[in-house]
């Protein structure tokens, strides 16, 4: 038989010890492994280390991840193949070197990755899991395991709506045999030295340490006579805290870990916990009184909320409410202890287990795989589709992708684009028609007043893509045809693109409606200081205008042209005396437009 366990608090190697010992007393030869370590060092400080850090620090961050992964399906099942994905292999391999008859799992994150294992048909022998909560169960259950064991019958049905029928059944608790065995209250107080009088309250955090166990000790020595034995486990720093509050106060004994919790809950009248787990399967199974005092976020609280209802356990939030739940829980006298309620122990169960999982038929193993590949080059796809950055890869690399700054022309030359504002255009037009100048207009919600204006004055009018969100490039395509018409372009036109932002799948869509961008050599505010080298012929500057007083800086820009003996054109002027096969994206195109229609380049 091969144990699974997991160090994270105390409770799992418990569980798993007492079942070892079990198992031994019927002839079963017994390996308890850490399967933490199996999964391997990453996985073992991110659950291990991770949790502790969270217990110490950040506690109030359980319960949000705990309700993403209770209640949020597919944050659960990324979690769970993620787990699957890196542990999987490193824990196959310990079970192989072991070659047991039977796994057995004790920890709920080991339980999963066994549980694919086996449905997947990369382990033989049958797998068993023990649980040790009330609740939780989509975290402690799968359909790859031949058998759960609960150790309340109400969670029978709960399991098996998860498991199906026959994957469930309840046994006595998994703790240690000693926990079972009859001990009188007088003779425990007796071997532990403390008094036989009046209530004895254990106050416990497991092996970490854990919740407000230095603010239930005053409240349980707030009892008439009570005797308080605070156990901090491993948390030295805790315990030091407890000696030095409470030195000299012969009421309170303050213990590190300790394996004398058998005879601690034997002779206690009550025991407060934050959380349950194994240490109220102990008190449940020595018949002491539990509270659950302060909870920590997460399965802790519905953990506790479960015991509450039934009858297990009290349930204190507060240090008021801990008060009240000790003295009802003082005046119901000893509890009930559990040996002799179930017919079958774990151990036996375990040595008689049959395999009862079917195997994913491979085609179905194929088909999830070609499902999981596609959806992730769909992801990989999407996520480039939607860069910026790798637009500038793919252009940097092909040259049917890069933007249009300038046309190899020998006319005397300068292509302007005009980005005005839509109220502006008309009059700008007009005004540069007065100096002679035609110029090409980027589309900025121009009414149709407007575009007929500046085509009746000579100048163009193209469309202006702009940067937008990750889900909204996809309507690049039809919003690009949907200007094109509007302003009566050809089959292939030019468009004023982004300088940066656009992403590659807005210039894929683009070039598939016919679009070929621009973006001009260099931008300019025309109401700024002009700065740079001169503009040469076939070059394409973009003007940006704000308002109207800007046309000013404008009429400057193309008094220097004209002084440098180079004329503004319109984008169609300058592909049309552009050599076809040296303009990007070039192709034979139809007859000449109509004056004042912008045409792509070869059109």
């Amino acid at each position: 038989m091969l144990i699974l366990s997991a160090d994270v608090g105390e409770g799992h190697d418990s569980a798993a010890r007492a079942l070892a010992v079990e198992l031994e007393s019927l002839d079963a030869e017994v390996t308890v492994r850490d399967g933490l370590a199996a999964l391997g060092r990453l996985l073992q400080r991110v659950i291990r280390d991770g949790s502790r850090v969270q217990f110490e620090r950040y506690p109030w961050t359980f319960g949000p991840v705990y309700a993403l992964l209770m209640h949020v399906a597919p944050v659960r099942w990324a979690a769970e193949r993620v787990l699957y994905w890196i542990g999987a292999r490193g824990l196959l391999r310990a079970i192989v070197h072991e070659r047991p008859d039977v796994v057995v799992s004790t920890y709920p994150g080991l339980t999963s990755v066994l549980g694919r294992l086996r449905r997947r048909g990369k382990l033989e022998v049958p797998i068993a899991s023990a649980i040790l909560d009330l609740t939780s169960f989509p975290f402690w259950t799968n359909r790859g395991v031949d058998q759960h064991f609960v150790m309340h019958a109400p969670s029978v049905a709960l399991v098996e709506r998860l498991v199906g029928a026959g994957g469930v059944c309840c046994v006595r608790p998994v703790v240690d045999r000693a926990f079972l065995e009859p001990l009188e209250r007088l003779e425990a107080r007796s071997a532990l030295h403390l008094p036989e009088r009046g209530p004895v309250v254990v106050v416990a955090g497991g092996g970490w340490g854990i919740g407000d166990i230095e603010g239930a000790v005053p409240v349980a020595l707030g009892l008439d006579e009570a005797t308080v034995v605070a156990v901090a486990g491993r948390n030295d720093a805790l315990r030091e805290r407890l000696e030095l509050v409470h030195a000299g106060n012969p009421r309170v004994r303050v213990l590190g870990f300790t394996d004398a919790m058998s005879d601690l809950l034997a002779a206690a009248d009550a025991l407060v916990h934050p959380g349950g787990g194994v240490t109220a399967l102990e008190a449940l199974a020595r018949g002491c009184a539990t509270v659950i005092y302060a909870p920590p976020p997460g399965h802790w609280r519905a953990n506790a909320r479960a015991m509450g209802r039934l009858g297990i356990a009290e349930v204190a939030r507060g240090r008021a409410e801990l008060s009240d739940a000790l003295e009802r829980a003082l005046s119901g006298g000893p509890g009930e202890r559990t040996e002799g309620r179930e017919v079958s122990s774990a151990a036996a169960l375990v040595c008689s287990l049959a395999p009862r999982v079917r195997r994913i038929p491979r085609w179905r193993l194929a088909a999830g795989r070609a499902f999981a590949t596609l959806a992730l080059a769909l992801v990989l796809a999407a996520g480039a589709l939607s860069s910026d950055e790798t637009y500038s890869v793919a252009a940097a690399r092909f040259e049917k992708l890069r933007p249009v700054r300038e046309l190899p022309v020998r006319a005397p030359l300068v292509g302007v684009v005009v980005q005005a504002p839509a109220d502006d255009a008309a009059a700008l037009g007009r005004r540069l028609a007065r100096a002679g100048a035609r110029v090409t207009f980027a589309d900025r919600s121009l009414d149709s007043a407007s575009i007929a204006t500046l085509r009746r004055l000579g100048d163009e009018v193209v469309p202006e893509l702009r940067p937008t969100k990750l889900s909204r490039w996809v309507s690049t395509r039809a919003l690009l045809r949907r200007e094109a018409r509007a302003l009566g372009l050809p089959r292939r036109f030019f468009y004023l693109a982004p300088p940066r932002g656009a992403t590659l799948g807005q210039y894929a869509l683009a070039r598939s409606a016919g679009g070929s961008p621009v973006v001009g050599s260099r931008s300019v505010q025309a109401g700024a200081p002009s700065g740079g080298p001169p503009l040469h012929r076939g070059e394409i500057v973009v003007v940006r205008i704000d308002s109207a007083r800007d046309a000013v800086g404008l009429e400057r820009l193309l008094g220097a042209l004209r002084r440098r003996g180079l004329s503004p054109a319109p984008l169609g002027r300058l592909a049309s005396e552009a050599p076809t096969r040296s303009t990007p994206s070039a192709a034979p195109g139809p007859p000449p437009r109509p004056r004042g229609v912008a045409t792509a380049p070869g059109d």
